[in-house]
């Protein structure tokens, strides 16, 4: 039987490969690779609320395209119309949206499968249209233009680096208690309740305080992600945020 040490040995050999080239990507890349790879750390980021939502809790989320938004939003109007620093302005967002995921998981507590799949694909429908109704308050179609995002403290990288730096810092930041969710208790309810509803609540898992928990930590990653988003591109805009990003 082979010991806990050699069984980790692979998964410790991926990890400083990883972060080795996440130091090297920036020194070798040109300015739009590195934006790129910056993108890539948002997205990332998406993915990790997702699949403790999907992956973890067995909820099938077709609509963390709007609470992305959220945190876009969130970001653009604090730093665009009121000069907040742009890192003060991703709590904001990724506690609202929070919040909002947690409402949003109450209802959905009496949907599974696919009628779960159809309200947030209902809800993925909706962030344009909603964004560029309020047009006085998102900018509409015209949209929400930031300042130049330039490094601070005289910091001698580049914009590009300096967002890389930045997302994949918030990345590792969020990855780590994602991951000590999943050890702990938490991920372990997640878990036995994707595998059997019945078999959860016989051994004493409230359904209801898990799968709506799940559903605000989903929401809350998928905030920060979006500002990550809006933060790169400098730029928020109804239409970024439509269906196809939620598929």
């Amino acid at each position: 039987m082979r010991s806990p040490l050699r069984r980790r040995n692979p998964t410790l050999v991926l990890a400083v490969l990883g972060v080795a080239a996440l130091l090297v990507i920036p020194n070798v890349t040109d300015s739009f690779q590195t934006f790129e790879w910056a993108q890539v750390a948002a997205f990332a980021t998406a993915i990790v609320g997702l699949n403790i939502l999907t992956g973890y809790n067995g909820q099938i989320s077709l609509g963390n395209g709007a609470f992305m938004a959220i945190g876009s939003y969130s970001t653009a109007i604090l730093s665009a119309r009121y000069g907040w620093p742009y890192p003060l302005t991703i709590p904001v967002g990724a506690v609202l949206s929070f919040f909002l995921g947690i409402l949003f998981g109450i209802p959905a507590l009496r949907l599974r499968g696919i009628y779960l799949a159809l309200a947030t694909f209902a809800l993925a429908l909706s962030v344009t249209p909603v964004l560029n109704n309020f047009d006085t308050f998102t900018g509409g179609h015209v949209g929400i233009t930031m300042a130049p995002i330039s490094p601070p403290l005289g910091l001698p990288l580049s914009n590009e680096q300096w967002l890389y730096w930045f997302d994949w810092g918030t990345f590792l930041l969020l990855f780590v208690p994602a991951s000590l969710m999943i050890r702990a208790r938490t991920g372990r309810a997640w878990m036995a309740i994707r595998d059997s509803e019945t078999a959860a609540v016989a051994n004493g898992i409230s359904l209801a305080y898990y799968k709506t928990f799940a559903f605000g930590v989903s929401a809350f990653y998928a905030a920060v992600a979006g500002s990550l988003l809006v933060i790169n591109v400098q730029y928020a805009n109804p239409d970024s945020y439509n269906l196809t990003l939620s598929l």
